[in-house]
């Protein structure tokens, strides 16, 4: 089962070219989610996230990134609202109402 799941998982991951690096992926289910995470840094997500799309994007050389992630949630679920901005440094997350889901997106930036 672990080899379906990574399979399915490659054919929604989309690798940048150019002078940045990283990858994007859409739609992935929770399970697929975790699996990412065993790999890379991302912050973990509550329970019963779905429909998650990622878009993590880094330098090569220098430290800058700029990640950003969007899911659903159940429609009761409690989302914590971030606003956070320094010099070079940017954290937010929000969330709105999308039929009977909330749709919650996070973003985090270094520069």
């Amino acid at each position: 089962m672990n080899k379906e799941l990574r399979a399915g998982i490659m054919n929604k991951i989309i690798p940048y070219e150019g002078s940045w690096f990283g990858d994007k992926a859409e739609n992935l289910t929770e399970k697929e989610y975790i699996e990412v995470t065993k790999v890379k840094w991302f912050p973990k997500l509550p329970k019963g996230a779905q429909n998650i799309s990622y878009d993590y994007e880094y330098e090569g050389f220098l430290p800058d990134y700029s990640f950003s992630i969007s899911y659903d949630l159940p429609i009761n679920s409690e989302v914590e609202t971030i606003n956070y901005e320094n010099k070079t440094f940017t954290k937010s997350q929000t969330f709105e109402i999308v039929g009977n889901k909330k749709r919650v997106t996070y973003s985090e930036g270094l520069w």
